[in-house]
């Protein structure tokens, strides 16, 4: 899915790097100052901590389903993907032996059309983080991770989204004009996206349901100036599942080890 995974390079922006705060001198007496207060955490990443928290110890490790994926023209795709979490994932697209493949990992994409390596690109989009890693991993780099990608991480506040408190993380009061992600305030999981660089980008995030120990979405809408542009809905969601060694690694490449099914073609 591009909001997830195949296209989450190219949904990625990057800012610069936060400027370093300035270090305590002794005055000119030569009398060191009264050691300062530790800073306050980012409200953003209060938010991730309650996350981890909650999660970490809890949630699948390990994800496979298939997606029935819509283009706009109608057109249908099913991809196979699995993920491993922390931080990586792949997908196959169906017919098998078009061998056709996107491996993530390491922050980047490697992508393979019969088999054979065509491009790698990186660094991933946010939905790397927020649909996968911020369940498992320390909350910090999560933080670090949206930063990069433009979130501010000390602007929050909470609204109402289709009937549910939500928080907002990247945004003042109803400002849809900044890189935000929306979790839902009670399960903390992601409920839409908004990336307004190359257009106005909504990622919206439905139909969760808990299995091992946490929250997996069943299907995606990605919207672009309003218009949709993919519809992605899961099938077959499996947790905790053994995945072949190896399924995760550009060389050698691994062909898809999932079972054919009929209609998929």
């Amino acid at each position: 899915m591009p909001a997830r995974l195949p296209l989450l390079a190219a949904l990625t922006i990057l800012t610069g790097a936060a400027p370093a705060q300035a270090q305590s001198t002794p005055s000119a007496g030569g009398t060191a100052p009264a050691s300062a207060a530790a800073p306050t955490e980012e409200a953003g990443v209060a938010v991730l901590r309650r996350v981890h928290d909650r999660y970490s110890q809890t949630r699948f490790r390990t994800l496979t389903f298939t997606q029935k994926t819509t283009f706009p023209d109608g057109r249908v795709e099913w991809w196979y993907e699995a993920e491993r979490i922390p931080g990586h994932a792949r997908v196959d697209i169906a017919p098998f032996d078009s061998l056709k493949t996107s491996i993530f990992r390491n922050d980047s994409a490697y992508v393979f059309a019969r088999g054979e390596l065509q491009r790698t690109g990186g660094p991933l989009a946010m939905t790397m983080w927020t649909l996968m890693d911020m369940y498992a991993i320390p909350p910090e780099e999560t933080a670090e991770a949206l930063r990069r990608r433009g979130v501010d991480m000390a602007l929050v506040h909470e609204r109402e989204h289709e009937g549910r408190r939500v928080i907002v993380i990247g945004a003042a009061d109803y400002d849809t004009t900044r890189q935000q992600v929306w979790l839902d305030a009670e399960h903390l999981y992601a409920v839409r996206h908004i990336i307004p660089r190359g257009g106005h980008r909504v990622i919206d995030v439905s139909g969760h349901t808990f299995r091992d120990g946490g929250w997996v979405e069943g299907e995606i809408r990605v919207y672009l100036n309003g218009e949709l542009q993919l519809l992605e809905e899961y099938n077959d969601i499996r947790t905790n599942v053994e995945l072949p060694p190896g399924l995760f690694e550009p060389a050698p490449y691994l062909p898809p080890p999932w079972p054919r099914r009929q209609g998929h073609e």
